[in-house]
């Protein structure tokens, strides 16, 4: 569920892999999402060891609306046309090693 209370309908693809970032550079995540438009609500969620995923950001219509949580250091990009959907954090902590999740909830419309 989302923090509207909405079950998430759509995770998306991603590959499963391990990102080894030097603290201080930036770094792009990516997944897969079907049927994205402007209309999607596409989320990023982060999970550290051992403790529940917690939400960072959705965008819709291009626009992030962030946690509270996570500072200007994270956005997201999405490009439609090959479906993609990506979380850059710049200028990489330490406390930023987690898993990450994206999931698309396409049944939401505005």
């Amino acid at each position: 569920m989302d923090k509207r209370g909405n079950s998430l309908q759509d995770i998306g693809n991603q590959p499963i892999a391990e990102i080894s970032v030097e603290e201080g550079k930036d770094v792009k995540l990516s997944c897969t999402l079907k049927k994205i438009s402007d209309a999607n609500y596409l989320y990023w969620y982060r999970q550290a060891s051992r403790n529940a995923p917690v939400y960072i950001l959705y965008s819709i219509s291009d626009k992030d609306y962030k946690s509270t949580d996570f500072p200007h250091r994270f956005s997201s990009t999405v490009n439609e046309s090959n479906e993609d959907f990506e979380l850059s954090i710049v200028t990489v902590l330490i406390g930023d090693s987690a898993v990450y999740y994206c999931a698309n909830d396409w049944s939401l419309k505005i």
